[in-house]
Protein backbone atom coordinates (compact mmCIF):
# COMPACT_ATOMS: atom_id res chain seq x y z
CA UNK A 1 0.00 0.00 0.00
CA UNK A 2 2.66 2.50 1.08
CA UNK A 3 4.07 1.78 -2.68
CA UNK A 4 0.31 2.89 -3.89
CA UNK A 5 0.77 5.93 -1.92
CA UNK A 6 3.88 6.90 -3.12
CA UNK A 7 3.21 6.39 -6.56
CA UNK A 8 -0.19 8.12 -6.15
CA UNK A 9 1.78 11.49 -4.83
CA UNK A 10 4.78 10.99 -7.54
CA UNK A 11 1.81 11.41 -10.36
CA UNK A 12 0.25 14.50 -8.21
CA UNK A 13 3.63 15.75 -8.18
CA UNK A 14 3.99 14.75 -12.20
CA UNK A 15 0.73 16.69 -12.93
CA UNK A 16 1.77 19.69 -10.95
CA UNK A 17 4.85 20.33 -13.20
CA UNK A 18 3.32 19.70 -15.99
CA UNK A 19 0.69 22.39 -15.20
CA UNK A 20 3.62 24.91 -14.36
CA UNK A 21 5.63 23.87 -17.53
CA UNK A 22 2.42 24.39 -19.07
CA UNK A 23 1.76 27.98 -17.94
CA UNK A 24 5.54 29.12 -18.25
CA UNK A 25 5.29 27.86 -21.92
CA UNK A 26 1.96 29.95 -22.15
CA UNK A 27 3.62 32.90 -21.11
CA UNK A 28 6.68 32.26 -22.90
CA UNK A 29 4.33 32.20 -26.11
CA UNK A 30 2.01 35.39 -24.93
CA UNK A 31 5.68 37.26 -24.47
CA UNK A 32 7.14 35.99 -27.69
CA UNK A 33 4.20 37.46 -29.28
CA UNK A 34 4.47 40.87 -27.82
CA UNK A 35 7.97 41.07 -28.54
CA UNK A 36 6.89 40.56 -32.13
CA UNK A 37 4.49 42.67 -32.30
CA UNK A 38 6.86 45.53 -30.73
CA UNK A 39 9.79 44.95 -33.00
CA UNK A 40 7.41 45.28 -35.82
CA UNK A 41 6.56 48.82 -34.77
CA UNK A 42 10.40 49.32 -34.15
CA UNK A 43 10.57 49.84 -30.81
CA UNK A 44 14.14 48.73 -28.86
CA UNK A 45 15.03 45.52 -27.04
CA UNK A 46 15.80 47.76 -23.91
CA UNK A 47 12.39 48.76 -24.02
CA UNK A 48 10.65 45.65 -24.83
CA UNK A 49 12.88 43.66 -22.17
CA UNK A 50 11.71 46.00 -19.49
CA UNK A 51 8.05 45.62 -20.54
CA UNK A 52 7.51 42.05 -21.07
CA UNK A 53 10.24 41.16 -18.38
CA UNK A 54 12.57 38.88 -20.26
CA UNK A 55 16.46 38.89 -20.56
CA UNK A 56 17.68 41.42 -23.67
CA UNK A 57 20.04 38.16 -24.84
CA UNK A 58 16.97 35.92 -25.20
CA UNK A 59 15.06 39.19 -27.16
CA UNK A 60 17.97 38.47 -29.70
CA UNK A 61 17.22 34.89 -29.74
CA UNK A 62 14.23 35.84 -30.42
CA UNK A 63 14.87 37.93 -33.13
CA UNK A 64 17.09 35.43 -34.83
CA UNK A 65 13.92 32.87 -34.58
CA UNK A 66 11.43 34.98 -36.05
CA UNK A 67 12.75 37.64 -38.13
CA UNK A 68 9.97 36.43 -40.91
CA UNK A 69 7.16 37.16 -38.58
CA UNK A 70 8.59 40.24 -37.72
CA UNK A 71 9.02 41.34 -41.41
CA UNK A 72 5.42 40.30 -42.40
CA UNK A 73 4.34 42.68 -39.35
CA UNK A 74 6.08 45.46 -40.32
CA UNK A 75 4.64 45.14 -44.16
CA UNK A 76 1.45 44.75 -43.06
CA UNK A 77 1.55 47.94 -40.77
CA UNK A 78 2.74 50.02 -43.87
CA UNK A 79 0.49 48.40 -45.97
CA UNK A 80 -2.23 49.91 -43.79
CA UNK A 81 -0.89 52.76 -43.13
CA UNK A 82 -0.85 53.84 -46.87
CA UNK A 83 -4.37 52.50 -47.28
CA UNK A 84 -5.25 54.82 -44.62
CA UNK A 85 -3.27 57.89 -46.02
CA UNK A 86 -4.33 57.06 -49.41
CA UNK A 87 -1.35 57.24 -50.62
CA UNK A 88 -1.49 53.42 -52.26
CA UNK A 89 1.05 53.28 -54.75
CA UNK A 90 -1.79 53.20 -57.51
CA UNK A 91 -3.06 56.61 -56.19
CA UNK A 92 0.27 58.37 -55.86
CA UNK A 93 1.10 56.99 -59.50
CA UNK A 94 -2.21 58.29 -61.08
CA UNK A 95 -1.33 61.72 -59.63
CA UNK A 96 1.87 61.67 -60.26
CA UNK A 97 0.86 60.66 -64.33
CA UNK A 98 -1.90 63.19 -64.09
CA UNK A 99 0.51 65.98 -63.36
CA UNK A 100 3.14 64.84 -65.93
CA UNK A 101 0.66 64.85 -68.91
CA UNK A 102 -0.28 68.07 -67.83
CA UNK A 103 2.93 69.35 -68.18
CA UNK A 104 3.70 67.55 -71.05
CA UNK A 105 0.66 68.92 -72.98
CA UNK A 106 2.12 72.49 -71.63
CA UNK A 107 5.66 71.67 -72.79
CA UNK A 108 4.70 70.22 -76.45
CA UNK A 109 2.70 73.40 -76.70
CA UNK A 110 5.72 75.62 -76.26
CA UNK A 111 8.14 76.87 -78.88
CA UNK A 112 11.70 75.48 -78.25
CA UNK A 113 12.88 78.84 -78.69
CA UNK A 114 10.97 80.10 -75.20
CA UNK A 115 13.45 80.27 -72.00
CA UNK A 116 10.81 78.74 -69.45
CA UNK A 117 10.95 75.41 -71.77
CA UNK A 118 13.97 74.01 -70.11
CA UNK A 119 12.41 74.53 -66.54
CA UNK A 120 9.08 72.41 -67.89
CA UNK A 121 11.30 69.74 -69.03
CA UNK A 122 13.43 70.03 -65.52
CA UNK A 123 9.84 69.23 -64.01
CA UNK A 124 9.01 66.26 -66.38
CA UNK A 125 12.32 64.58 -65.41
CA UNK A 126 11.50 65.22 -61.68
CA UNK A 127 8.15 64.01 -61.94
CA UNK A 128 9.38 60.36 -63.74
CA UNK A 129 11.78 60.14 -61.01
CA UNK A 130 9.42 60.46 -58.25
CA UNK A 131 7.10 57.74 -60.33
CA UNK A 132 9.94 55.94 -60.46
CA UNK A 133 10.65 55.69 -56.45
CA UNK A 134 7.48 56.46 -56.17
CA UNK A 135 6.24 53.91 -53.60
CA UNK A 136 8.51 51.09 -51.07
CA UNK A 137 7.41 47.70 -52.07
CA UNK A 138 5.74 46.00 -49.49
CA UNK A 139 7.40 41.92 -49.60
CA UNK A 140 5.64 39.57 -48.38
CA UNK A 141 7.27 36.14 -47.75
CA UNK A 142 6.16 32.86 -48.56
CA UNK A 143 6.68 29.61 -47.17
CA UNK A 144 9.35 28.32 -48.99
CA UNK A 145 11.21 32.16 -49.38
CA UNK A 146 10.73 31.45 -45.54
CA UNK A 147 12.48 28.21 -45.60
CA UNK A 148 14.89 29.19 -48.17
CA UNK A 149 16.01 32.03 -45.70
CA UNK A 150 16.08 30.28 -42.67
CA UNK A 151 18.13 27.78 -44.01
CA UNK A 152 20.87 30.57 -45.87
CA UNK A 153 20.01 33.08 -42.73
CA UNK A 154 19.75 35.43 -45.89
CA UNK A 155 17.88 38.15 -43.53
CA UNK A 156 20.53 40.80 -43.31
CA UNK A 157 19.72 41.70 -47.02
CA UNK A 158 16.05 42.85 -46.00
CA UNK A 159 17.01 44.93 -43.33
Amino acid sequence: MGTGKATGSSKEGQRRVSETNSIKYMKTEQQKREFISQRAEGISFDKIAKAIKVSKPILIEWEREHKEDIANMKAEAWEGFMQEQKLTQRNRLELLSTAKEKLWAEFSGRSLSELPAHKLLELILKLDSSITEAMPSVKYFTESEIKTRRSEDSWASIY
